[in-house]
């Protein structure tokens, strides 16, 4: 996951190994409990680490962590994204163009799969990361 507007990926700098971002427990769980969302919370330790002099814990990391503390603590989970604040017809459009883009294309300008196939892959997907209900893509009419 990337911050938004940042441009770049989070990614662990010595993979394999544990980083230490000097975030005290009790400072993530307060932090957790008291944002609304993982951006939210990237963005309060990122103050906080700036400020001790310490990395910054990426956004994947903030969340592994969250799900580590939960086993153990009533942490409170984050609202997951709602369907209804995806822009499938949008979304749809740009898959279709970045498989233009990168040459997957049959019959000169036309894309591989149809509009209708495209958005029933990202409606399979958005099903499967559980931002939609099973079946909300079904009989719909393009």
């Amino acid at each position: 996951m990337t911050a938004p507007n940042s441009g770049k990926k989070q990614t662990a700098k010595n993979p394999g190994r544990k980083t230490d971002y000097s975030i005290p427990p009790e400072v993530f769980v307060e932090v957790w409990e008291q944002s609304a969302t993982i951006q939210e919370v990237y963005e309060t330790l990122k103050a906080y680490s700036e400020a001790n002099g310490s990395l910054v814990m990426p956004q994947p990391i903030i969340a592994s962590r969250a799900a580590e503390y939960r086993e153990k603590l009533p942490l409170k989970r984050m609202p997951r994204l709602h369907a209804k604040l995806l822009n499938k017809p949008a979304l749809t459009a740009l898959v279709a163009k970045v498989r233009t883009e990168q040459g997957d294309v049959a019959k000169g300008d036309q894309p591989v799969l149809t509009r209708a196939q495209v958005e029933e892959v990202v409606v399979e997907v958005l099903e499967r990361l559980g931002l939609v209900e099973k079946g909300a893509g079904k009989g719909r009419q393009s």
